[in-house]
């Protein structure tokens, strides 16, 4: 997760390890274990839940934005929090 200064526009970015169980498209079984999806939020400082270790679910379309694949405002569940999997 990245924290940008109260200065600048309101975004809120996290980069996600992909862990794929089961692919729901081409694309997502090309990607290689291990790849990184950077998920970014227009106009949130927060979102409520998406901290450090949880499991998400997301969609949305995909941009290569300085060679990392990008969404802008992901649709998303939260699947697993850490506190839960004990």
């Amino acid at each position: 997760m990245r924290i940008l200064p109260r200065s600048s526009a309101p975004q809120f970015d996290a980069t996600i390890a992909l862990h794929i169980q089961r692919a729901a498209s081409p694309a997502a079984e090309a990607a290689p274990p291990g790849t990184r999806v950077r998920l970014v939020w227009i106009g949130q400082r927060r979102i409520p839940g998406i901290d450090p270790g949880v499991d998400l679910a997301f969609e949305g379309m995909v941009s290569l934005i300085d060679g990392i694949p990008t969404i802008h405002n992901p649709r998303y569940e939260i699947v697993c929090r850490p506190e839960e999997s004990l």
